[in-house]
């Protein structure tokens, strides 16, 4: 995978990053997320203003299937996101955020507050 890189990046590119609030430390969240993250570098090959990074990821096969794909967490308070519905629900901040073509929508201007959500 090629990404723009924060923590690679030069001034321009984490001006950029910072600007579009693009995600940081992407490198430690392959690795939070239970994957094997075999490489982690500059691109060679990259526009000056927006430096991007090669990530070589390796699927860690003792990862069960309850804990990977549809493990998600809240962006705001990271708690476990329920899925219900074709959709994600925080059971602590009462946000939803939907799920269209089996991609979730976890940004925070697609979050529908939904206090009663699970009563359905």
């Amino acid at each position: 995978m090629v990404e723009p890189t924060f923590e690679l990046g030069n001034e321009e590119t984490k001006e950029n990053i910072l600007k579009h609030k693009y995600i940081k430390e992407l490198h430690k969240s392959i690795i939070d997320l239970g994957y094997n993250l075999i490489e982690y570098r500059l691109f060679d090959l990259y526009r000056m203003c927006n430096n991007s990074a090669i990530y070589v990821i390796e699927k860690n096969n003792s990862i069960s299937e309850d804990t990977a794909p549809a493990s998600y967490g809240y962006p705001s308070c990271k708690k476990h996101l329920i899925e219900h519905n074709n959709n994600l629900f925080c059971d602590n901040c009462c946000m939803l955020y939907p799920i269209i073509n089996n991609i979730p929508l976890l940004r925070k201007e697609n979050a529908i507050l939904c206090s009663k959500f699970l009563d359905f």
